[in-house]
């Protein structure tokens, strides 16, 4: 990697496995005190240019975009190989990648902004990587699968999940149960991301994506996380996650992992362009000194 004067920007990659990187821009401090460094991590479809609005406001901080596994520049290369990929990528893998480049880059610990999709893996990173995070800024963030938002929809899965394991529903209709369901949510995920991505290939990426984070449930790592370090904004009118599942996730947070939950009244899902002085003002009150 090409070494820059302190102020200039650095874009890269980083070779996580074979045929596999992720893409990044550092932005090194303006300041001769630097500050703790803000990881930017994207929502699903997203690249890192989402969060460019935000770069020059924190200029006195070392600043890293990422695109992580199935976004942006990671993505185009990985297509560019013209190897069949399957991008079921589990959230454990991101984050690993995530940690493999702060260590690449000497950096740590870090404060995290992460939108949507990147909240899972911001969670499962803050859990597993407890001692390289300082504090979370999550914006609308993945909590668990949404086929499972509403504790009744949890019952259901839990009373099919113990039908099949005493073999009350034969293993042939169950099979045909479980694939007909499949094809029902990649169907909606396929019409519900179409007016964000008109490419086919990035929809089945994204859809991909969504199959590979589905394992993740944010509700179980929440007593390993950092203290002090949740801070939460949410929009009122969001259409995609809705409000009950992030106030159950606050109610489970324990009191010693609370910082801030902000409400958006008028707030839909994809607050980084909807709202974007909204959202600059409080990351710049979550990141104060």
């Amino acid at each position: 990697m090409d070494r820059m004067d302190q102020a200039a920007m650095i874009e890269s990659h980083l070779e996580v496995e074979p045929q596999w990187q992720i893409a990044y821009q550092w932005w090194p401090s303006s300041s001769p005190t630097s500050e703790i460094p803000i990881v930017f991590l994207n929502g699903l479809g997203d690249t890192y240019h989402a969060w460019s609005p935000y770069i020059e406001t924190f200029a006195r901080r070392h600043r890293l975009q990422v695109d992580l596994r199935g976004q942006g520049k990671s993505l185009e290369h990985r297509l560019s190989l013209e190897t069949a990929t399957d991008f079921r990528i589990n959230v454990e893998t991101q984050s690993d990648d995530l940690a493999k480049l702060l260590s690449h880059l000497k950096i740590g610990p870090v404060d995290i902004a992460a939108f949507s999709y990147g909240g899972g893996v911001a969670f499962d990173f803050a859990a597993r990587y407890s001692s390289r995070v300082n504090r979370l800024a999550f914006i609308v963030p993945y909590l668990m699968r949404l086929d499972r938002s509403f504790p009744l929809q949890r019952l259901w899965q839990w009373q099919w999940q113990t039908a099949r394991s005493f073999r009350l529903i034969p293993d042939s209709i169950a099979r045909g149960v479980e694939q007909g369901y499949e094809k029902f949510l990649t169907a909606y995920m396929n019409q519900r991301y179409q007016s964000r991505m008109q490419d086919a290939e990035h929809r089945r990426v994204a859809i991909e994506l969504t199959y590979g984070i589905m394992e993740f449930n944010a509700f179980e790592v929440i007593d390993r996380l950092p203290d002090h370090s949740v801070n939460l904004l949410t929009g009122d009118c969001d259409t995609l996650i809705p409000q009950s599942l992030f106030r159950e996730f606050w109610r489970r947070l324990p009191d010693s992992k609370r910082g801030l939950w902000t409400r958006i009244h008028d707030g839909e899902h994809a607050l980084l362009e909807q709202k974007p002085e909204l959202v600059e003002q409080w990351l710049l009150r979550i990141f104060a000194d």
